[in-house]
This record gives C-alpha cells, sequence and structure tokens, in this order.
C-alpha cells in the first residue's frame, strides 16, 4: 500500500501528464501592478507581444519603436518614437525609471563578409548591442538604489548557430550572450537580475522576406524538430516569467526559444 506521500507524488506526476498535451493560455492574472515596464522595438512582432502581456498583467509599459504609426494601436502604452541606437535620442528616456527593461528592438543583415560596408556594420552592431548598453547604463543605477530590477535583452539562435551571410547579425548577437553574463554579475548584489532571450524562426517582419518563400520557409521548418514556427506569445510568456517573482533566482541565463533548433 502506498503511503500519502507516494500517493501525492503519483497524482501530481500524472496531473503533469495529463497536461503535457494542453494549449498553454495566458490568464489574464494581474502580477505587476506598481511596476513600469520599458519595451523598445514594441511596435510590432516580438516586441507588441511583450508589451500586450505586461500591460495584461498590470504593468504601465513604455511602447519605444521608430515608427510612430505601429505605436498608434497599442492600446494603454505611453508611446516613444526615436532610435534607441542613437545616443542623443536614447537620452530622452531619462525621465523613465522603469522597473523592468526590456531590450527588443534588432536589425539583420543578410550579407557576406565582403559585402558589407563599414557602415552597415556598424548598423547592426548599434541597433542590437549598443542600444542595449545605452539603456542598461541609463536605467541600471536606479534599480540599484531601489534594490530591484529585471533586465531582458534579446539575441538570437544565430548568436548559438552562424549562418553564411548573417556574420554581422551573428556578431552582434552573441555580443549581447557576453554582455548579458557580465552585467548580470554587476547588477546581481544589487537584487537585479539580467537574462537574454535567443529566439528561434518566427514570423515576424524582420523574417517576412525569407519566410515568404515557400521552399526556404518549408527547409526552416525541417530543421526545427517541433516542424513549426515559434508563435509570438512563447516569448512573451517567457519575458513575462523573467520579470516575474518566479524568476528571481534566474540570472546570467540565455533562454533559447527555438523548437529544438540549437539542440542538433
Amino acid at each position: 500500500m502506498e503511503n500519502g506521500q507516494g500517493i501525492g507524488l503519483r497524482n501530481g506526476f500524472l496531473r503533469l501528464l495529463s497536461g503535457r498535451q494542453r494549449t498553454y493560455q495566458y490568464t489574464g492574472e494581474v502580477i505587476f501592478e506598481g511596476r513600469t515596464a520599458l519595451v523598445t522595438g514594441a511596435g510590432r512582432g516580438l516586441g507588441r507581444a511583450i508589451a500586450v502581456r505586461l500591460a495584461s498583467g498590470g504593468a504601465r509599459v513604455i511602447a519605444v519603436s521608430r515608427t510612430a504609426a505601429d505605436l498608434q494601436t497599442l492600446p494603454g502604452a505611453t508611446a516613444e518614437v526615436m532610435d534607441v541606437s542613437d545616443a542623443g535620442q536614447c537620452g530622452r528616456l531619462s525621465g523613465y525609471s522603469p522597473d523592468f527593461l526590456i531590450h527588443n528592438a534588432g536589425a539583420t543583415l543578410r550579407k557576406r563578409l565582403d559585402e558589407i560596408s563599414l557602415g552597415e556594420w556598424r548598423s547592426v552592431i548599434a541597433v542590437n548591442l549598443t542600444a542595449a548598453f545605452l539603456l542598461a547604463r541609463m536605467f541600471l543605477p536606479g534599480m540599484q538604489d531601489r534594490g530591484f530590477g529585471r533586465i531582458v535583452l534579446m539575441s538570437s539562435v544565430t548568436a548559438h548557430t552562424p549562418a553564411p551571410a548573417r556574420v554581422a547579425y551573428a556578431a552582434a548577437k552573441a555580443g549581447v550572450l557576453g554582455f548579458t553574463r557580465g552585467l548580470a554579475l554587476e547588477a546581481a548584489p544589487f537584487g537585479v537580475t539580467v537574462n537574454s532571450i535567443s529566439p528561434g524562426t518566427f514570423p515576424t517582419a524582420m523574417n517576412e522576406p525569407i519566410l515568404a518563400d515557400r521552399a526556404i520557409r518549408e527547409s526552416f521548418l525541417r530543421k526545427i524538430p517541433l516542424g513549426r514556427l515559434g508563435r509570438l506569445e512563447e516569448v512573451a510568456a517567457a519575458v513575462e516569467f523573467l520579470c516575474s517573482s518566479g524568476g528571481a533566482f534566474l540570472t546570467g541565463a540565455d533562454i533559447r526559444i527555438d523548437g529544438g533548433w540549437t539542440a542538433q
């Protein structure tokens, strides 16, 4: 006969098994009331999904994008239109004191090394990596003073598994990984966590040119063990976790949301 502990473990395991096939659904629980989140690249794609998710959880959201039109339909957010890779423009955000900093804005370049100009190289590094530096340098001191903060930086599976004609993007996103780990060590004594997320292939504007080609799209799907593209809300859910109390002991980490791409 099983004792009470054994029965409890068995029932818990059975509940886990029965839940494996269920589709994740957002409960709408308010867990960020009184918190402020600043999200870059918030006008569309992953950034928009993240902004909506944090706002749904009760956070006040400052949505940053280069394009004003993309922010007009984002409900309840404070809109800031700027290029965060430009130090002068980025400085306009200094009046905010976010609890959560989500740097999602990015830029890619599909060119081989001998085709890349110095200006193009600098542009890719600036948006993906330098902007992370500018924003973290601006907001980390306030987080440290308050003894709380969450910084989430967007890397990419390309940082882990580079491909031809992606050298500039791979370098920028690999830089994000190193920046994340180093900054996590500096921020940890003050109660601030710093993590990165490496998305795989998602239906975003950045990927639209290649996913529109049926043959290329199918070749991507064949390389993804789970056999499908990622869903925007899956990255938003990871950001939500990292900002929540459940993610409080996780820092200096990179979460790969890629359907198993980098496990091969």
